[in-house]
């Protein structure tokens, strides 16, 4: 398991490459639940190592560890081949190891020994099969001298024994009827703590053998030191339990300081420099989101800061073409009425002056008239006075009213109107200003007999208005600005031209959340298109 803890970790550093460059983009819960799982198995894999170690150190003193080591030999022990075995090799250098039959004679010594063993004493040698922990605790009763005697088993099919001796060894106290005394070597085989043990195995004579081993004491475990070094372990696993923690800690306060270092960095340059954006950001999906609608803050606020230039400088150019608009009229009356004033023109012409005064004066009511009403519906309190209209038939009773104008102008008016109702939330007063701002200009700016053709499609989800003219048209550079305030052709300016009619007819569309839009066809060099959202 300790070989496969590098192999763990790259196998996770691999699959963190992979993401990466699969660019799979994780919430931070999710980041933090693979942080803690490779956490937790780095922890599990070190006191899985810790208590590796530990076992290590105390197996090789276990009965356990001796079992298995006498099983390994178990085929030579069984057929007799004693002297084929490295005893020392496999328990200890200067092990002692006796082959002992049932009635105790030695049938092999790897140190000679020829003196037979008390069968009786075979049940007291530590056997490695069946361990078990004996604790002699002397004390003192009526002032005579008593040992109480443990004998606890490690396996739970065995009865524990217990006996209280007197200073003669004899037994006046058991659980163990069998036994009324014990020997001098019967008691120092109980408390020779595993140095002499006992292996029992069935020959292939059927005889049943003990091997009898002795451990010298140079390799007889030193508990203290064993625990000391288990302890250094732990406390070096505690230690490093800490650190993973503090990298554990590290890495999730990196992940969000990143992204707070980033953002103070974008706030503080979009404070000082009046734009900014955070770059170069990877981490937890939220904290993407978070940056990436940081960017989109910023970036409507640049837009923002733009178009209040822009609205600036429209300003600028509104007040400008007021000022133009109004001083030419006024220049005029104020001349013409100075004129008659002082007594400077005859009768005949006095009469000429004040129908141009009149005619400058009702331009000037005009400009006021459009002026006011642009303001008006720029204002956040304006609203549209809605009802729901048949656009087909309110489009139809319109052009029905406006048909002598445009005959006695010399025009033609053709009307493509069919299909079913269509049904629009409509201010029909707003509308009507639109529709007049439009054939109007069609009526003013163009000669006599070209067409005018008014014509409704019906679209998916909107209704589109189609008012077009085969006149003398729009130029493109006039076309890009034709709903600009205050733009006019030369013509509509020495006309007395507002420049302010579409400028209006776009702000009551887009009122009613529609689309105005002026083309050019091969067939009609002017082309509006009014688009409106269908009711039902």
């Amino acid at each position: 398991m300790i070989q496969e803890i590098p192999n763990i970790l790259k196998q996770l550093g691999d699959w963190g490459i992979s993401l990466r460059l699969k660019k799979i983009r994780f919430t931070l819960f999710q980041e933090l639940i693979a942080y803690f799982a490779i956490f937790s198995v780095i922890v599990l894999a070190a006191l899985y190592a810790a208590n590796y170690v530990s076992n290590m150190m105390f197996d090789k003193y276990s009965p356990y560890y001796m079992v298995n080591q006498f099983d390994s030999v178990l085929d030579k022990l069984q057929s007799g081949k004693y002297k084929s075995i490295d005893f020392e090799k496999l328990l200890s250098k200067s092990v002692k190891v006796d082959i002992v039959t049932e009635t105790g004679d030695v049938v092999y010594s790897n140190y000679n020994r020829v003196e037979k063993y008390n069968p009786s004493d075979f049940y007291y040698i530590y056997s490695y099969k069946s361990p078990y922990y004996v604790n002699m605790v002397p004390f003192v009763e009526n002032g005579e001298d008593y040992v109480n005697i443990t004998i606890e088993y490690f396996d739970a099919s065995e009865v524990n024994k217990s006996y209280v001796l007197n200073d003669s060894n004899e037994v006046v106290s058991s659980n163990d009827d069998t036994k009324e005394r014990f020997t001098r070597e019967e008691l120092d085989y109980l408390s020779n703590d595993t140095q002499i043990g006992k292996y029992e195995f069935i020959g292939n004579d059927g005889i049943t053998y003990y091997l009898i081993s002795i451990l010298p004491e140079s390799v007889l475990p030193d508990y203290s030191n064993i625990f000391k070094t288990i302890d250094q372990i732990y406390l070096g696993l505690q230690i490093f339990y800490v650190i993973l923690v503090i990298q554990f800690v590290w890495l999730v306060h990196r992940k969000i300081l990143k992204l707070i270092k980033k953002l103070n960095e974008a706030i503080y340059e979009l404070t000082a420099f009046g734009s900014s954006r955070v770059k170069n950001y990877r981490g937890p999906k939220e904290f993407e989101e978070i940056a990436d609608n940081f960017n989109i803050m910023a970036k409507s606020l640049d837009e923002s800061r733009q178009q209040q230039i822009r609205l600036e400088e429209d300003k600028k150019k509104l007040l400008s073409d007021i000022s133009h608009d109004l001083k030419t009229p006024i220049t005029v009356i104020q001349g013409y009425a100075e004129a008659i004033a002082n007594n400077m023109v005859d009768d005949d012409s006095k009469q000429e002056y004040l129908r141009i005064i009149s005619k400058k004066a009702g331009a000037l009511t005009d400009l006021i008239n459009k002026f006011y009403e642009y303001n008006k519906l720029d204002h956040p309190d304006f609203k549209l006075n809605c009802e729901n209209v048949e656009i087909k038939e309110f489009v139809r009773e319109y052009l029905a009213d406006k048909y002598d104008e445009i005959i006695h102008k010399g025009l033609d008016l053709k009307i493509s109107i069919d299909g079913k109702k269509q049904v629009i939330e409509l201010d029909k007063l707003q509308m009507k200003r639109v529709l007049d701002n439009i054939i109007d200009n069609a009526i003013k700016h163009n000669p006599p007999g070209i067409t005018i053709h008014v014509q409704i499609i019906d679209e998916e989800k909107t209704v589109c208005i189609v008012i077009e003219d085969n006149g003398v048209g729009i130029s493109d550079e006039l076309r890009a600005h034709i709903f600009d305030p205050f733009v006019v052709t030369d013509d509509s300016r020495s006309s007395g031209g507002s420049g302010l009619g579409l400028t209006i007819s776009k702000k009551i569309i887009d009122n009613h959340q529609g689309t105005i839009e002026v083309k050019k066809t091969d067939s009609y060099k002017t082309r509006f298109e009014i688009r409106l959202n269908k009711k039902y």
